[in-house]
């Protein structure tokens, strides 16, 4: 069997003009839902049993979300599988977060969406992404922190989004 590497960050991210945003809505056909007592998504249950490759693409409705320990921003769930540069905030306090969770009339169906908005830091625009991969903060080289992509043993059938744009 082949296996195939796809980048699911073409999906989410978004080319955003500072201090304008998009949210995007994603469905699919099976979402993957957390156990009800405990209210997140767990990766052992979206991998294979070597933890090698993901089974499902999860939380594409982005309903579930994780407030960082140091409660400064939310990310979406699971960390295993999406990857955003709000980490960045953990370590200086002032690089603003691009992603958050809205609700209300943002969400397209059901209680959340994820608002991806381009912010700026000193002389830098910090880029809004939520991307399948892994966002680790460097910040003496900013390109290296996020790694783009997951391993998936088949490609999705399909993917609809719906996104908002304020320009």
């Amino acid at each position: 069997m082949s296996y195939i590497k796809h980048i699911l960050s073409i999906i989410v991210v978004c080319a955003i003009v500072t201090q304008h945003y998009s949210c995007k809505k994603i469905i699919i056909e099976k979402p993957v839902f957390p156990p009800s007592d405990t209210g997140s998504i767990d990766c052992k249950d979206i991998q294979d049993a070597n933890r090698k490759f993901f089974t499902s693409v999860p939380n594409l409705d982005f309903e579930f979300w994780k407030q960082s320990t140091s409660k400064k921003y939310w990310d979406p769930e699971p960390s295993c599988f999406w990857a955003t540069p709000n980490k960045s905030k953990d370590i200086i306090n002032s690089i603003p977060a691009t992603v958050y969770r809205v609700s209300g009339d943002s969400a397209y169906s059901g209680k959340y969406a994820a608002m991806i908005r381009t912010g700026k830091w000193a002389n830098l625009i910090v880029g809004g992404t939520i991307a399948a991969g892994a966002f680790t903060p460097n910040l003496s080289n900013p390109l290296s922190s996020i790694t783009f992509g997951k391993n998936f043993k088949k490609r999705p059938k399909s993917i609809e989004g719906y996104y908002m744009y304020y320009p």
